[in-house]
């Protein structure tokens, strides 16, 4: 799964043979491993590789070199910020999380933006004031969103982090649940797995985490602490360092 990928770029800059075994071989190199997250979201543990370096989250969208589509942009200025829902690109059985997500926003009288590629996950109609587009530049959305409801994957919960927005995680399985106490033990969401993922405790979540000045305190300085993180750069620098070390 993750092989073709790698190898179809190793390709296109030059390096052979394609690697293989990279669960067994990579994912713990003993040449080191980088963790891309900060510290201060995940300090290194004592039952880690030693060789872990803790870095910082890459937060790459692709989304930030579009402008935002115009009915997108209609919709983000002609009310107050919406509540951003997604269950994330491999949810193929959404329609519960949409639902109570619905059902909440409208028990709140919130705006709702509903993003996935699967329309047929949706409720049949949805109300004004509930849009839902395939796909949104997280990068430049969330910042204009009232909380963030979404799978609790890695990707999503940096992003939310950088906006400063407040986020409520289903969370379904792999690192999901680990996610969503982060963010709790942050101070800045809530996670609910999916079976106590009702109309009413979504709103509840919602309703505290929209409304509670400690949580947005908690958020600003998340977000203030991703614009200090180590640039880019230096992970570069340490992985062609380890490149030079291994390669002599």
């Amino acid at each position: 799964m993750i092989a073709p990928g790698i190898n179809a770029y190793r390709e296109q800059i030059g390096l052979r043979p394609p690697v293989r075994k990279i669960m067994r071989d990579y994912w713990n190199s003993p040449l080191q491993v980088l963790a891309l997250f900060p510290d201060w979201y995940g300090p290194k543990q004592d039952d880690w590789p030693a060789q872990t370096v803790v870095t910082r989250f890459p937060l790459y969208d692709e989304g930030d070199q579009v402008a935002v589509p115009a009915d997108l942009e209609r919709f983000l200025a002609d009310g107050p910020p919406p509540v951003l829902f997604t269950p994330g690109s491999a949810n193929l059985q959404a329609r519960h999380f949409f639902e109570a997500g619905l059902e909440a926003c409208r028990l709140l009288g919130l705006r709702a933006l509903f993003v996935t590629r699967y329309a047929e996950q949706l409720p049949p109609a949805l109300p004004q004031g509930v849009r839902h587009f395939a796909y949104v530049p997280f990068g430049q959305v969330f910042p204009r969103c009232a909380a963030l409801v979404h799978h609790g994957g890695i990707g999503t919960v940096a992003q939310g982090l950088a906006a400063g927005v407040p986020q409520l995680v289903m969370a379904m399985s792999h690192d999901q649940p680990d996610n969503g106490a982060r963010l709790v033990r942050l101070g800045v969401g809530v996670y609910l797995y999916p079976k106590a993922f009702t109309a009413d405790r979504v709103a509840a979540a919602l309703a505290r985490l929209t409304q509670s000045p400690e949580v947005a305190r908690a958020c600003r300085a998340c977000r203030a602490r991703v614009e200090k993180q180590m640039p880019a750069e230096a992970v570069f620098r340490m992985l062609e360092e380890t490149h030079r070390r291994a390669c002599g």
